[in-house]
């Protein structure tokens, strides 16, 4: 990545997290409540994008959909394992559901994103070059150098980049028939108020 590159990069971050907090910024100024996926969202993404600013690493760019991913399942599944649905914490002032159903969903939500998490890792790692230097996260060696095998594959040998950034477009679409596909149960198991 060029200096260019990673100055246009970091500059877009950085204007997506001020967008993030003007949002948030307007709405509490207003004395409007905020929603609390707005928070969430806001916090994840910002809270990432501020890392990638800071680390100027480009093999981060490429893991930070996994762990994205990860941590929203995590925030998810977590809590139902203790007792508390998230989701229906976040969803709630928007649709009126039964128990029973919005744990469902909260499974189901929670599992798809740790699979678009190993997704992820999935096509960055096959299709991304090589990395010059290993990528090192809190002392654990996430990728090595160069291509490497693992479970019979071959990962980093493949100097397509593009796949993975255009994958990045498709996994929106992903993302937009999950949701379809879960609007039947929904519509199914909401209560009609007055």
């Amino acid at each position: 990545q060029t200096a260019d590159q990673k100055t246009a990069a970091a500059g877009a971050t950085g204007a997506l997290i001020v967008l993030m907090l003007a949002v948030v910024g307007r709405q509490l100024l207003r004395r409007q409540p905020v929603s609390p996926m707005l928070l969430l969202t806001s916090g994840i993404v910002g809270g990432f994008g501020l890392v990638g600013i800071l680390l100027q690493e480009k093999a981060f760019i490429y893991i930070k959909p996994t762990i994205q991913q990860f941590v929203m399942s995590g925030i998810i599944l977590v809590p139902i394992m203790f007792g508390w649905n998230l989701w229906q914490t976040l969803f709630r002032s928007v649709f009126d559901l039964p128990d029973h159903a919005w744990r469902t969903l909260a499974i189901r939500w929670g599992v798809f994103f740790a699979l678009m998490a190993t997704w992820n890792e999935y096509l960055w790692r096959t299709y991304a070059p090589g990395l010059e230097h290993p990528l090192v996260l809190l002392g654990i060696t996430v990728a090595p150098a160069g291509s490497y095998e693992f479970l019979g594959m071959t990962f980093g040998a493949k100097n397509a980049e593009d796949v993975w950034a255009n994958w990045k477009i498709g996994n929106m679409l992903i993302f937009f028939l999950f949701g379809a596909a879960n609007a039947p149960y929904t519509l199914k198991h909401m209560r009609h108020t007055e």
